[in-house]
């Protein structure tokens, strides 16, 4: 096998060996995104149930603030 043989079976390999790095890269920040998409739209979730959960409470607490600021 000569030198250029060589050469061109270990850059051939190397290129190949930065394209898997680049997908397995990519794939990850993928998977990061969706996670992040995910976890904002169960807060959200969380945070809409919590303020229908605490609406009569709000409510009450409104009408007491109006009875003391009409005193």
């Amino acid at each position: 096998m000569s030198w250029i043989t060589a050469a061109a079976i270990v850059g051939g390999s190397s290129l190949l060996s930065a394209k898997m790095t680049a997908d397995a890269a990519k794939n990850a920040a993928n998977a990061q995104l969706a996670a992040a998409a995910q976890a904002t739209a169960l807060q959200q979730q969380q945070f809409n149930t919590i303020q229908q959960e605490q609406a009569p409470q709000r409510a009450i607490g409104y009408s007491a603030l109006n009875q003391i600021g009409a005193l």
